[in-house]
């Protein structure tokens, strides 16, 4: 196993605390990414379990874990268990996803993640999809522009980006992060460039990879596949992904939002949600915890 380039799996203490510990339980490891918190469970669970890891990225098989209680899938989570009943593992104990981009991503150039050097515009977790970066770039109208731009990145500055790349790729394709942060700077106040160039990449990688639809099933296929009582844990890192998995989250059975959400009423599909977030010591060592927060939702045992 290799996890050179990978980020540090964040919360990873309070991970291992909200694994519960079965004689033979099934778990989940949504986003596998270097296997750390693949690794972390396996630590503590029993010889008799299973454990079964998802990543849509083909680099992230390089880090298998050699052990016969783990399986490793190539496939976008939110095929989960679709997969889990190809294996015949339904149901299942424990799903965690982590939704962080990992370091692997960011500093690999050819992905075409990073704004911080020049490189092509490219942001697929699955390599072998048509659409990217490139292509919203220089095909998307200037109205979906705008929309990507304010609804997955909540740029300030949306219509006006939008209005220069369309004029732009009028003359010349926009292929690479220098082309495109090149028209982003102009409205960028000094001393605000990476703080809203990341607002942009953000916004381009979510609509690349159709994050926010996946995000849903996710949530909606791990409610189908975990036992009654069995938890699912979401690690955000950002306000979008926060308000998806709350909406997601405060659903019924009917899908109507429930206004009472926290009070355990027995029309819920989740007899408890709670929030964990990094200690101080945690943020210290590694900075990009800063913006960590767990949500933890127990199936409901009731319906």
């Amino acid at each position: 196993m290799s996890n050179q380039g990978y980020h540090i799996p964040v919360l990873l203490k309070e991970v291992k605390n909200e694994v519960p510990l079965l004689d033979r339980g099934i778990y989940v490891d949504a986003t596998f990414g270097s296997g750390g918190h693949s690794q972390a469970i396996l630590s503590i669970i029993s010889k008799k379990s299973k454990l079964f890891a998802f990543d849509i990225d083909v680099d992230a098989l390089t880090n298998d874990i050699n052990d016969k209680r783990f399986t490793l899938i190539n496939a976008n989570f939110k095929f989960v268990r679709f997969y889990l009943n190809y294996f015949e593992a339904l149901p299942v104990d424990f799903i965690l996803a982590d939704l962080g981009l990992s370091s692997h991503h960011i500093e690999t150039d050819i992905r075409g993640f990073s704004f911080m050097s020049d490189v092509p515009l490219d942001m697929r977790m699955n390599q072998e999809q048509q659409i990217n970066a490139k292509e919203i770039l220089n095909n998307f109208s200037e109205d979906e522009l705008i929309q990507i731009f304010r609804n997955y990145g909540n740029v300030p500055f949306a219509k006006s980006l939008a209005h220069d790349i369309v004029n732009s790729r009028k003359t010349k394709p926009i292929k690479t992060s220098s082309e495109l942060n090149d028209l982003a700077l102009k409205y960028i106040l000094k001393g605000k460039e990476f703080k809203n160039l990341a607002k942009v990449y953000q916004a381009l990688r979510i609509a690349v990879n159709n994050e926010v639809d996946n995000l849903k099933m996710l949530i909606d296929e791990a409610y189908k596949s975990l036992n009654p009582g069995g938890k699912l844990c979401i690690i955000t890192f950002n306000s979008l992904e926060d308000q998806i998995v709350k909406n997601e989250l405060r659903k019924k059975i009917d899908n109507l939002l429930d206004q009472n959400w926290l009070k355990g009423t027995k029309h819920q599909k989740w007899s408890k949600i709670y929030k964990i977030t990094p200690n101080d010591e945690e943020i210290k060592s590694n900075p990009r915890a800063r913006s960590a927060k767990m949500y933890v939702a127990i199936k409901n045992e009731n319906l």
